[in-house]
């Protein structure tokens, strides 16, 4: 195999786990302890993963979550009933 396809299959490789990392969210700064605030942050980072919301305080880390199963809920297929 000569350099060019190496080198070609090696970025390829770097390309592709790059793409499948998850992305990292910027830590709440300011005040983080409500549950308004942890909805209102986990919201704008846009997360899918409860466990970026466990770090913080208990009220903030509820409102995290919530907000990450209202957008993984709306992401979700529903089933329509007939």
């Amino acid at each position: 195999m000569n350099k060019l396809k190496l080198f070609s299959l090696a970025g390829l490789g770097l390309l592709c786990a790059c793409a499948s990392a998850p992305l990292a969210v910027a830590p709440c700064a300011g005040y983080c302890h409500t549950h308004e605030e942890g909805y209102d942050w986990a919201r704008r980072a846009v997360l899918e993963d409860k466990t970026a919301c466990d770090a913080y305080p208990t009220d903030f880390a509820r409102g995290c979550r919530d907000a990450v199963a209202d957008y993984t809920g709306a992401l979700s297929p529903r089933k329509e009933e007939f």
